[in-house]
C-alpha cells in the first residue's frame, strides 16, 4: 500500500496541513507551504485512480502561501466553525415542509438555544448546591 502513488499524495497533503494549522507562521514556513502545495498536486496528478478528479478545492490551495503571506495562520480565518453551523441550519430546514423556511430555521435555531441555555443555568445551580 505505501508504494502507491495515492499513499504520497496523502503524506503530502497531511504535511502541507500540519504546517498549515500552526498557530504561528515564519517566512520559512510559508515558503514550506507554497513548495509542499506544488507537490501535493504532482503527486494527486500521478495517482491514476484520481484522473479528472481534481475540484476547485485544489486550485484554492495554490493560493494558500499566498493568502498566509497576507492573513497569517488559517486557523484564524478558516471557515471549519461556520460549516458545523450548516448541520443546524440543515437539522432546522428538514423540521419543515419546505414552507416558511426561514421562519422555521429562525424558530428552530431559538428554541434549542433556549434550552441550551436553560440546560447551562440548571448545571450552574446543581455546582453551586453541591459545593
Amino acid at each position: 500500500m505505501k508504494a502507491h502513488p495515492a499513499w504520497r499524495s496523502w503524506l503530502s497533503l497531511v504535511r502541507l496541513f500540519g504546517v498549515c494549522v500552526q498557530h504561528s507562521i515564519s517566512v520559512a514556513d510559508i515558503e514550506l507551504v507554497d513548495d509542499l502545495q506544488l507537490q501535493h498536486s504532482a503527486a494527486f496528478d500521478a495517482v491514476y485512480e484520481y484522473a479528472g478528479l481534481k475540484r476547485p478545492k485544489h486550485h484554492f490551495c495554490a493560493h494558500l502561501a499566498r493568502d498566509m503571506w497576507l492573513f497569517g495562520p488559517p486557523r484564524g480565518y478558516w471557515c471549519f466553525g461556520y460549516e458545523a453551523f450548516n448541520k443546524v441550519i440543515k437539522a432546522g430546514a428538514q423540521r419543515t415542509n419546505w414552507r416558511n423556511t426561514t421562519f422555521s430555521i429562525m424558530q428552530y435555531w431559538s428554541v434549542r438555544s433556549a434550552r441550551a441555555m436553560i440546560r447551562e443555568k440548571h448545571v450552574q445551580l446543581n455546582t453551586i448546591q453541591t459545593v
